[in-house]
């Protein structure tokens, strides 16, 4: 038995007791009675609805895939069981930066802002999640 484990990068357990493995969710699970995509939207104007929504696609189909989960509904359940770790805020900064750098600042504004309203717990500060800014571009006037 392994002491690690793999969520897009390696952490080891320090588990050394392959007759009591360590249990990983931290959080007991919570049914979802809730549309969680509706709670998110609820009130943002249309085109932020939009682009959210192409965000959490994109999320879905990259980092989905390789965590177990297909859909917001999985999504949510994963991050609620992963408790106060790092693998949460990981696994978005992977995604984060597979976007370019102009629309990674808003890729991971949507999915804060879907755990954040769905009642993610553990913080998810700017801090945790690492966004870097693009530079400031200084404008000026050609001189005559």
């Amino acid at each position: 038995m392994s002491n690690s484990l793999a969520i897009g990068f390696t952490y080891n357990t320090g588990n050394v007791d392959p007759v009591r493995p360590e249990s990983f969710s931290t959080t007991p699970n919570r049914e979802i009675t809730w549309d969680p995509v509706e709670r998110w939207l609820r009130e943002k104007r249309p085109t932020t609805k939009r682009i959210y929504e192409i965000y959490m696609d994109r999320f879905l189909e990259s980092t989905g895939k390789r965590l177990g989960f297909n859909d917001e509904n999985g999504f949510l359940t994963w991050a609620n069981r992963q408790g106060e770790g790092i693998a949460v805020p990981e696994a978005m900064e992977s995604f984060g930066q597979t976007q370019s750098e102009t629309v990674r600042a808003t890729a991971l504004s949507a999915l804060k802002t879907f755990l954040e309203r769905n009642g993610y717990r553990h913080t998810l500060t700017r801090r945790r999640i690492m966004v870097r800014k693009a530079p400031a571009v200084e404008l000026r006037s050609p001189t005559p």
